[in-house]
C-alpha cells in the first residue's frame, strides 16, 4: 500500500520496514513514513520510551502523551455516542502536563450535568482527537480509536451502563457503574 493522503500502510508493509531496522511514523501528510531506528515514536502500540501517539484520521491534528494514563474509560452516555458517533466513548486519560499537542483544533463546548465538557476535533476531517472536562481538571481524555493499537489500553472502568446498548457486551473485568463512576455498581 502507498504512503499517501487517504491510504495506510499495510500490517506487511510495517512489519517488513521494522525488520530494516525502520520505524514507522506518521509523516504529516495524512500518511505513515518510514524513518531509520533513531525516531522519537516506535509503532509497537502506538507506545516507545516517549509515550502514546494518537492522531486524527487525516493526520493533521496530533498528540503524543509521555506517561501512562492514569484512568481509561468506556462511556455509553448519550453525550459520548453524539459525539462519536457510535454506542459508546472510549478514552485515556492523561495528566495535560505530560501531553504535547500538534496542529490546529477546533472545540466545541458543552455543559453536562452542571460540568464544562469540551470536545477538540480535527477541522479537516472532522475527528474527535481529545478532551477536556471539569470531572479531570488537570486531565485530558485522548480517544483510544486514535491510537494505533487501542488495545494496548484495558478500560479500567465502564460508566452509564445503565445506557449501554442492549446487544454490547462488556469483559466482566472491567469495573461496571450504571451511571458514574461513584454510582453503584452495575453486575
Amino acid at each position: 500500500m502507498g504512503q499517501g493522503c487517504g491510504t495506510w500502510m499495510g500490517i506487511r508493509e510495517r512489519w517488513n520496514a521494522k525488520a530494516a531496522g525502520f520505524c514507522v511514523v506518521p509523516n504529516g501528510n495524512c500518511g505513515l513514513r518510514k524513518v531509520k531506528r533513531a525516531c522519537a515514536l516506535e509503532s509497537k502500540g502506538g507506545a516507545s520510551s516517549v509515550g502514546h501517539y494518537a492522531q486524527c484520521s487525516c493526520g493533521r491534528l496530533s498528540l503524543t502523551a509521555r506517561a501512562e494514563p492514569y484512568a481509561v474509560v468506556v462511556c455509553h452516555c448519550g453525550a459520548c455516542r453524539k459525539r462519536t458517533g457510535s454506542v459508546l466513548g472510549a478514552g485515556a486519560y492523561f495528566e495535560q502536563r505530560d501531553v504535547t499537542i500538534q496542529g490546529e483544533a477546533r472545540r466545541f463546548e458543552r455543559v453536562i450535568e452542571e460540568r464544562k465538557f469540551e470536545s477538540s476535533f480535527c477541522p479537516d476531517c472532522g475527528a474527535s482527537l481529545y478532551w477536556k472536562t471539569d470531572l479531570h481538571p488537570t486531565g485530558i481524555g485522548v480517544a483510544l480509536g486514535c491510537f494505533e493499537d487501542p488495545s494496548a489500553f484495558f478500560p479500567s472502568r465502564s460508566v452509564w451502563e445503565s445506557r449501554k446498548a442492549r446487544w454490547l457486551s462488556v469483559d466482566a473485568a472491567i469495573p461496571g457503574h450504571l451511571e458514574g463512576s461513584r454510582s453503584p455498581s452495575s453486575r
